[in-house]
């Protein structure tokens, strides 16, 4: 009568579950979440936005003006300017912005391979209103930091900017803006400089 030892299968089987105990597969990792989040870093209320080409000037939304940011899991993503719940376009640091007098801010965002797009952005008040003052004050302080921004510095026009007048002008001051950006950053704020208070000191002539 014959004796037999474990088969080579069972021997295989018992070789593996001796691996498994010593060697324990590892625990499966943690998904990674995404926390996206918004933060509303300023608010001011009662302005109208302008869409401004050299042909005209198109009101497309009123409210209030917000600047938003955008982070995920704490990481900054964008910067951006929210009017309503319709209209909105991003803050970059290449992006000229022209304060052309106390109320009135003209924001251009570069396009490759097209025109830029201009916005006419008018604030609501006067300079008694010292609520909307103190406001526009930290708005020129962040887009000092976060775009290519100047200030005619003009107290002359006192009726706010007409965007549809200024609208037959917006090619001149897109291709002033086109050289300087083309000169490089340090040419930025003198071109617009020149362009804003050109337009300034023509728009005062005729108030």
């Amino acid at each position: 009568m014959g004796c037999f030892g474990p088969s080579k299968t069972s021997r295989t089987r018992n070789q593996e579950r001796d691996t498994t105990r010593q060697h324990p597969p590892p625990p499966p990792q943690p998904q990674h979440r995404t926390v996206r989040a918004e933060e509303v870093l300023l608010r001011i209320p009662r302005c109208r936005v302008h869409l401004i080409d050299e042909s005209e000037a198109v009101e497309l939304a009123s409210g209030d003006f917000n600047l938003v940011k955008v982070t995920d899991n704490g990481v900054t993503l964008a910067l951006t300017v929210r009017i309503g719940h319709d209209l909105q376009w991003p803050v970059i640091r290449d992006e000229p912005v022209v304060k052309l007098d106390a109320r009135d801010y003209l924001f251009t965002l570069p396009v490759k391979d097209g025109d830029p797009l201009s916005y006419g952005v008018t604030f609501s008040g006067d300079d008694r209103d010292v609520a909307l003052v103190n406001s526009l004050k930290l708005l020129d302080e962040f887009l000092k930091e976060n775009s290519c921004f100047s200030y005619s510095g003009s107290s002359k026009v006192n009726n706010g900017i007409d965007w549809k007048e200024f609208a037959p002008r917006i090619e001149d001051y897109n291709n002033v803006v086109a050289k300087a950006i083309a000169g490089g950053t340090g040419h930025i704020i003198r071109g617009i400089f020149s362009c804003s208070n050109a337009y300034t000191n023509q728009v005062s002539c005729k108030t």
